[in-house]
């Protein structure tokens, strides 16, 4: 098995978990499905890795049970393609991330779903928020329609406000 199939039947299992409960993270999944082979495994990566956190944000799985239901095949595609399997590193509670991931977390929300999230260490200006902005309703790729931008919602509030807000963000962290 190689990254990209292991990438391929994990968003193929997201799509069995989404559903009909969150149609933009559904299209961001069937567009990854339909790009992947020719996208490069950088930018599917990503894109993967925002899925994984819609369908924890959505609580239809945790970080944990996708680390322990991933890393085996992943570490089995490393091997497949002669990459060296990354070190292995904990999890570690939001406590000792906040430092690191930033303290004002900037929300891009439609139809009451987070599409994209954002953390910085301080107050962001108007310039970042609009250029923010203006790269995702002018992304094709995003899956933003016309309707969608006009009704895209931006939420800005601290940390401690999102985790009241949103629940605990776990990090899983391969190095």
């Amino acid at each position: 098995m190689t990254i990209k199939e292991v990438s391929m039947k994990l968003v193929n299992r997201y799509i069995k978990m989404i559903g009909q409960k969150d149609q933009h993270l559904r299209n961001m999944c069937l567009t990854l499905v339909n790009k992947m082979e020719e996208w490069p495994i950088d930018k599917s990566s990503r894109w993967l890795g925002f899925i994984q956190c819609g369908v924890i944000n959505l609580k239809l799985t945790t970080v944990k049970n996708e680390r322990d239901f991933s890393r085996p095949l992943f570490h089995k595609a490393y091997t497949n393609e002669n990459t060296v399997i990354p070190q292995v590193m904990d999890v570690q509670s939001c406590d000792t991330q906040l430092a690191t991931f930033g303290k004002i977390i900037v929300l891009f929300i439609h139809d009451n779903s987070i599409i994209h999230l954002v953390a910085f260490e301080e107050q962001p200006n108007v310039a970042t928020l609009s250029e923010i902005f203006n790269e995702l309703s002018t992304d094709e790729e995003f899956g933003l329609d016309e309707e969608m931008v006009k009704t895209l919602k931006v939420d800005i509030m601290t940390m401690e406000n999102y985790i009241t807000q949103y629940g605990n963000i776990e990090f899983g962290i391969d190095v």
